[in-house]
């Protein structure tokens, strides 16, 4: 049996009326799809995407890079004009709201966005992503000590002087710091109150000592 030929058609040249042409057709075939195909075209590209390897995706976001930085005025003027419209259409924008809110309302696009916001604040704040400091410092407290995933992620705790990150400790344990100062003094001052040495001088009416917290907040 024969075999089929396949045309090249990277060898040939177009001229700029006949890119405009098949641009134009390749519009209205996309516009004239039946559900059916624009489905079964959506899961196609995701598994593209998915099966793409890391060499690709960087070659792919270069080309894009690239693409993107040599477009002349015109071109660029052409597709503000067109962002311009896409975003005013009232039809547009009705499917983007739905749209939005069928994503938000996804708990597996909720967890998602929290993860990327975490790992974007992160990285903002102390130069690196979050997973790498969950890898040196582990997954539990490193103040307390206990395994504090079933009830409140942990936080990233650091010097406010420095900058220096400290460790990853549990809410509590955080919220504990932030009260007594996130010093060595407000919690030696803590350690002297608990082992007896009230500070101040004052006396109640019943003669027991009086603390008077010198505290960050207090109102005393």
């Amino acid at each position: 049996m024969q075999k089929q030929k396949v045309h090249d058609m990277t060898k040939q040249v177009f001229t700029p009326e006949q890119k405009a042409r098949r641009a134009e057709l390749a519009r209205e075939r996309r516009a004239n799809r039946t559900p059916e195909q624009k489905a079964r075209s959506n899961e196609l590209d995701k598994e593209r995407h998915a099966n793409k390897t890391p060499e690709q995706r960087v070659c792919s976001n270069e080309g894009a890079r690239k693409r993107s930085a040599n477009r002349t005025p015109e071109q660029v003027a052409v597709d503000k004009a067109k962002r311009k419209e896409y975003y005013t259409d009232p039809v547009n924008k009705a499917k983007r709201k739905e749209y939005n809110k069928d994503y938000h309302s996804d708990p597996i696009n909720k967890a998602r966005q929290k993860l990327l916001m975490a790992e974007s604040d992160h990285l903002r704040l102390y130069g690196f992503g979050l997973q790498e400091t969950i890898d040196k410092f582990g997954t539990i407290c490193n103040c307390c000590g206990y395994d504090c995933k079933s009830t409140q992620p942990l936080h990233t705790d650091h010097c406010h002087e420095t900058g220096v990150i400290r460790g990853r400790i549990c809410w509590e344990v955080n919220t504990s710091l932030g009260k007594l100062g996130d010093t060595v003094e407000g919690l030696e001052r803590a350690i002297k109150y608990l082992r007896g040495g009230a500070i101040g001088n004052t006396k109640s009416s019943y003669g027991l000592p009086f603390m008077r917290f010198v505290g960050r907040g207090s109102n005393l």
